[in-house]
């Protein structure tokens, strides 16, 4: 079965780490992963994910390597 891995428009980081957990798990995404975080004005992290050529590489650490802003996140 080909898929592919998506997120939802203007989810942060936080949610896009965990699409491309999912989709660096799954064995067959032929159609490729969608992530939506890059259009964001802002997001929620200190360091968000970042695509490099086309590829978007994992983060490792706790809560999948981000550093949440919490300033952000009570704005």
């Amino acid at each position: 079965l080909a898929m592919t891995v998506a997120g939802k428009i203007a989810e942060s980081s936080i949610s896009a780490s965990n699409t491309l957990a999912v989709a660096c798990a799954a064995h067959n995404i032929d159609w490729g992963l969608n992530l939506t975080h890059i259009y964001l004005a802002d997001d929620l992290v200190t360091n968000p994910l970042q695509m490099t050529n086309g590829a978007f590489s994992a983060q490792f650490g706790s809560g999948n390597g981000l550093n949440v802003d919490e300033g952000k996140v009570e704005r």
